[in-house]
């Protein structure tokens, strides 16, 4: 896997290792909450104007698509959680109880933060 990475001395693969596992989680967090969402409320499960305009930005670069369709793909990690938050009833089951969630979205956030600003 790391083959190609090799050739590039300034990548550290530790840290490609943990944006990788963030990049799962994220994903099937969002995964989640729009199936849960979605099957609870209906058509009116989401309000795509907050991210109409993130998505139209997303699809006018046309010379890198993307298959991304999923409204939460282009909400913040932030609005994301909130969302988790305001219908915890929804994801009880999936996540541990809501105060140890809690603290390790908490940490998770930290983290998330020092990978996208690519700090160690």
């Amino acid at each position: 896997m790391f083959s190609e990475l090799e050739k590039i001395s300034e990548v550290d693969k530790s840290s490609l290792v943990l944006y990788a596992r963030l990049s799962q989680l994220e994903k099937w967090l969002r995964e989640m909450v729009y199936v849960e969402l979605k099957a609870k409320k209906g058509r009116n499960w989401f309000n795509f104007n907050k991210t109409i305009n993130t998505y139209e930005a997303d699809k006018a670069l046309t010379h890198i698509p993307t298959a991304d369709e999923n409204p939460l793909s282009f909400t913040t990690f932030p609005e994301l959680v909130k969302l988790v938050k305001n219908n915890w009833d929804l994801f009880s089951e999936y996540l541990p109880p809501k105060p140890i969630w809690e603290v390790k979205l908490d940490e998770i956030v930290h983290i998330r933060n020092r990978v996208a600003h690519f700090r160690n």
